[in-house]
This record gives structure tokens, C-alpha cells and sequence, in this order.
């Protein structure tokens, strides 16, 4: 997962060529933005995108029509339930980002 290549570049840097980066691989991958799939693995790997990133940065993702609707109802309600995480981020995961991200698609 990319929490553990930015550990590893981090450790890289610090102990294999003794100097720091002038790239900052934990800076840059908290930029970027995560879409999180609602079938498998979830919420564990979902869970390891937040060390990543601020809750602004991930988005959900139904994996449909590739994920079995059984799979996805089930994360479904297991995010709803709080299994993931609660308000207000739960709504910003739902469509909160997507929204900033694409407001032209916003109702």
C-alpha cells in the first residue's frame, strides 16, 4: 500500500543515502486524492488511505457494476453504521469531495 512506500522511502533516505530528499513522498501523496472502492478490502484498507491524506482527499467508489451488490451493500451499511468513520466525514466521503471535485456534476 502507499502508507508503507512512503515509510520506506522515508527510511531510505534517512539510513541508506544518509540525506534527506528533495522529494517529500508523505507531502506529495497527502496532495493527491483517493478514491476508495465500497466492495473488498474495506474498511481496513480505506482505514490505511487516512494515514495518507485529510478526509477532503477520499472519495467512495461503488465498484459497480464489477463488485457483487451483495459485497457492496454490505460495506454500504457498514460505513453508515460508523464501522469507518462518522459524521461530518461521512458525508464528505460519500459526496463532499466528489462534489469539490466536479462541481459541474452537482445538481
Amino acid at each position: 500500500m502507499l502508507a508503507d512506500v512512503a515509510d520506506r522511502d522515508h527510511l531510505f533516505q534517512q539510513y541508506v543515502l544518509h540525506a534527506p530528499s528533495e522529494l517529500d513522498v508523505q507531502q506529495a501523496l497527502k496532495g493527491l486524492f483517493y478514491e476508495v472502492g465500497s466492495s473488498a478490502p474495506f474498511p481496513k484498507a480505506a482505514a490505511a488511505v487516512r494515514t495518507l491524506t485529510t478526509d477532503d482527499h477520499i472519495l467512495l467508489g461503488t465498484d459497480l457494476p464489477y463488485a457483487p451488490p451483495a459485497a457492496v451493500r454490505a460495506n454500504i451499511h457498514r460505513i453508515r453504521g460508523g464501522e469507518y468513520l462518522e459524521e461530518p466525514s461521512l458525508t464528505q466521503l460519500c459526496h463532499g469531495t466528489a462534489d469539490t471535485l466536479f462541481p459541474r456534476l452537482h445538481p
